[in-house]
């Protein structure tokens, strides 16, 4: 039942973002980033084992080494949601723009699918480096999602609506920069 209606909203929030936010906000669902999390690891795992089973001559394959960038992937995904999320919350409090904190976090996740989706991709296709860094600029999409979210749920002005959106999106492309950096450098 979650994958189905998981895929419909992926599915949704990219091709029609405009009218899937309407439906994504107005549902409840307490534990969706939770739900989400425990698939989205089975998903990462099988989509990490069939890479390398597939795309590569990599063998033995290395279970640790795919545990390792699973779980760091995963840390990355959840601190960004979590500091997005403060930066937004400041933001709006700031302008004295009162939101609760569930729409703000079905914004900030729902946003973040198209990441979400190219880091599975890219976890299977490796080996492909350019392949795989073209797939994860395509992520950047949820910048776009996010702005539309914005729009539609907060009442604040269009030059605040687009500050928000540079500075969320600033910060989640740093922090996934330096975070890939840390990663590399010391764990992998």
């Amino acid at each position: 039942m979650f994958l189905k209606l998981a895929s419909q909203r992926i599915r949704g929030i990219i091709l029609n973002p405009k009218q899937e936010w309407e439906i994504i906000l107005h549902e409840r669902k307490e534990n969706f980033i939770a739900t989400f999390c425990i698939y989205y690891l089975g998903a990462y795992l099988i989509a990490g084992l069939f890479g390398k089973i597939l795309f590569t001559t990599d063998l033995p394959i290395d279970i640790k080494r795919i545990s390792l960038q699973l779980v760091s992937n995963l840390v990355i995904l959840l601190c960004m949601l979590f500091f997005s999320k403060i930066l937004v919350i400041n933001t709006l409090k700031h302008k004295e723009i009162a939101i609760s904190n569930y729409i703000i976090n079905k914004l900030i996740f729902y946003s973040m699918m198209p990441y979400t989706m190219a880091l599975l991709i890219t976890t299977l296709l490796s080996n492909y480096k350019a392949l795989s860094k073209f797939i994860l600029f395509l992520g950047c999409y949820g910048i776009i999602l996010f702005y539309l979210g914005i729009g539609k749920h907060i009442k604040m002005d269009q030059k605040d609506k687009q500050r928000l959106v540079l500075m969320v999106s600033l910060f989640v492309i740093i922090f996934v920069v330096i975070c890939n950096y840390v990663i590399k450098a010391f764990i992998l």
